[in-house]
């Protein structure tokens, strides 16, 4: 009987118990190579497959002992997290603090809109104070004419009127209310006057302006600016020795244009319709106080005309007008 050994270093022992006759042959096994790695832990297993070394045709076949087929182990890499030091602590970045002002956009629209309101009340309170005011001093105005026109009508019922022209400082200066006919201008006749507020006589009677140079206005009438009615002035044709406003008040005909001026600088132009004379006991007064056309404002200027007796005209002359 041959000797036949079984030994570990046989090269065809890798994982396997084989009995073999051939002489046993070292084989020198390759390192297990090492691969370096930070912070890795690497694993590697490495598994060589021998060589294929046919045993001889006469060796009985001896069974593997393990059937395995072969198959290499891929190595397995796990990352090792970072060691953090102990000693040092990582800054914790700081909240922005949330804050309560507002936007300076926001800040301003607010203040325009204050001051807005501020000012609309302020410009509400003085125009209130400022409307109070002129109703006052109007009302005012209005008892100071009338009772300027008391005076003169007490005055001049029977004393002569004045005939003393006022200068261009007197003129211009002339104030009445608002509402009130303020000068009586007629291109024709170059006649540029001012309008006294006058009442009547006890007998009803209308009186004259105190001046030569200044027309009266029938203050219980129409006023410029109404719808209907109409507004009567009156003048003196002549003085003692001088001329009156009315002088030429008879040369006006149909179509000649006459303005009134109120107090607050509004004007108002009428264009004459007719002229008529009447005895001065039998004056229409009803129809000198009314338009010659319903429909429109009227404007009527009366004065004396015709012959003179005595101390008086005898006639009354009226100029019918109506608002253009």
């Amino acid at each position: 009987m041959s000797d036949q050994r079984i030994t570990l270093d046989n090269p065809v022992f890798a994982g396997r118990l084989k009995v073999s006759r051939q002489p046993v042959r070292r084989a020198a096994y390759a390192r297990r190579p090492v691969i370096p790695a930070r912070r890795l832990v690497v694993t590697e297993l490495y598994e060589k497959q021998p060589a294929q070394i046919q045993p001889p045709t006469d060796a009985p076949v001896v069974p593997p002992v393990h059937e395995k087929p072969y198959s290499p182990i891929t190595p397995q890499i796990a990352e090792v997290p970072p060691v953090q030091p102990t000693h040092v602590k990582e800054a914790q970045p700081k909240r922005a603090k949330k804050t309560k002002r507002k936007s300076t956009r926001t800040r301003a629209g607010t203040a325009m809109f204050a001051m807005a309101t501020i000012l609309f009340v302020f410009g509400l309170t003085v125009g209130v104070l400022g409307l109070k005011t002129n109703k006052h001093v109007e009302a005012q105005v209005t008892k100071v004419a009338q009772a300027a026109a008391s005076t003169q009508d007490a005055s001049t019922a029977d004393a002569p009127p004045e005939e003393k022209k006022p200068d261009t400082k007197t003129y211009g200066t002339y104030t009445v209310p608002t509402d009130h006919p303020r000068y009586l201008t007629i291109p024709k006749i170059s006649v540029n006057a001012r309008i006294r507020a006058l009442g009547t006589k006890d007998d009803g009677e209308l009186l004259a302006p105190n001046n030569i140079y200044d027309a009266g206005w029938y203050q219980s009438g129409a006023k410029p600016g109404d719808k209907n009615g109409a507004i009567l002035i009156d003048g003196h044709v002549h003085g003692i020795a001088n001329p009156g406003v009315f002088m030429n008040l008879k040369r006006l005909v149909a179509g000649d244009v006459i303005t009134i001026e109120r107090g607050d600088g509004v004007k108002q132009s009428f264009r004459v319709v007719k002229t008529q004379s009447y005895g001065k006991d039998s004056v229409d007064m009803q129809a000198a106080v009314k338009s010659v056309d319903p429909a429109k404002l009227g404007l009527n200027l009366i004065t004396c005309t015709g012959s003179v007796k005595g101390n008086e005209y005898q006639e009354r002359l009226i100029i019918f007008a109506v608002a253009e």
